[in-house]
């Protein structure tokens, strides 16, 4: 082997830990940054860090829990006192727009300063990419909610992270409720609705199918919500034409269709890279047009020929004595079993 080749060899090795190390400071710079200021503060003795939720849907999730252990260390090494762990709901809830605080839950919450925040994914673009997560947090004084420090993270994620973003503890926005009635006097009909993997972590192709309990007599609807924010009509559909229904539970796709073929409910990510959508469940004491919505009939929709969200949300606004469930789920190749 030619010595240009060994110094081109031995160059890209230095490019490559250079890059890691590079990533190591930036992330540690942030804590101490983020240690300084609380540091600074010289009457806090106690500091908390609460859940770290999803910042587009407001799940609390494995990950979640996972950078919680992280940003805990952080702080750690860099000499913040750092007490019991704390799950502070109201917190988050007030702080998902970084608005007003909720007083009393910080205040009794036995510490000085509350660290809470969210995070986003950034899944890789290309194959020669890699995944990362952005977190966003804040130190809030427990005596008058005050922002005593705030920091933006970046890091790598490693293999697997679907799988724990994908298992959803509960939800600071809904306050773990599952769903959501239209008239917001709780007068919608009962709903609940469960996806058929947990976490809801799906290979690309892999065929799901949604549980569904509710009430006799309703009009059920079922939409295919695509990580660009575009909508398709799974139920009803030609097959399953629209009717009431006249039991209170359903599996869709049902399992005879599932199993002869004739119905397939298979997911695709948006794209290569893995991506979180969502199926949204729709129970409703009247009929609703949502006619103009595509049915994605032996084909894959590239989410651009998706229907337009905004309009079925519209539908929805102007109805009454409705339920919905949105159940979240990623798919990609990052679900497989063996990552």
């Amino acid at each position: 082997m030619s010595m240009n080749i060994w110094r081109r060899l031995v160059l890209l090795l230095i490019l490559m830990l250079s890059a890691n190390t590079a990533l190591a400071v930036t992330s540690s710079a942030s804590y101490k940054a983020l240690s300084s200021s609380i540091l600074s503060q010289k009457w806090v003795k106690r500091i908390a860090v609460s859940e770290i939720y999803d910042g587009d849907s407001g799940d609390v999730t494995a990950l979640s829990h996972l950078w919680q252990d992280r940003i805990e260390e952080g702080l750690r090494k860099h000499r913040v006192r750092v007490t019991a762990r704390l799950d502070l709901a109201l917190v988050q809830e007030d702080q998902a727009t970084y608005g007003d605080v909720n007083r009393p839950a910080l205040e009794g919450s036995g510490a000085d300063v509350v660290i809470t925040g969210r995070y986003y994914v950034y899944p890789a673009s290309g194959a020669q990419g890699q995944d990362e997560i952005e977190l966003h947090i804040r130190a809030v004084s427990a005596r008058d909610g005050a922002i005593v420090g705030a920091s933006r993270i970046r890091e790598r994620l490693e293999g697997g992270w679907q799988q724990r973003a994908a298992k959803v503890w509960h939800n600071v926005y809904h306050n773990a409720m599952e769903t959501i009635t239209g008239d917001g006097m709780g007068h919608g009909p009962k709903l609940k609705a469960k996806l058929n993997l947990n976490p809801a972590c799906y290979p690309t192709g892999t065929a799901a199918h949604v549980s569904i309990n509710t009430e006799r007599d309703v009009y059920l609807y079922i939409f295919s919500l695509a990580a660009d924010r575009t909508a398709t009509l799974l139920y009803p559909n030609r097959i399953m034409p629209e009717k009431k229904l006249n039991t209170s539970t359903l599996e869709f796709p049902p399992l005879p269709m599932r199993q002869s073929g004739r119905m397939v409910l298979a997911l695709y990510p948006l794209g290569m890279k893995d991506t979180r959508e969502s199926i949204k469940v729709v129970a409703s004491r009247d009929p609703l047009d949502f006619s103009f919505l595509p049915i994605p009939e032996n084909q894959v929709f590239s989410g651009s020929e998706g229907g337009d969200l905004k309009r079925l949300l519209s539908v929805l606004a102007l109805a009454k004595s409705w339920t919905e469930s949105t159940l979240s789920y990623w798919v990609g190749p990052g679900c497989e079993s063996d990552k």
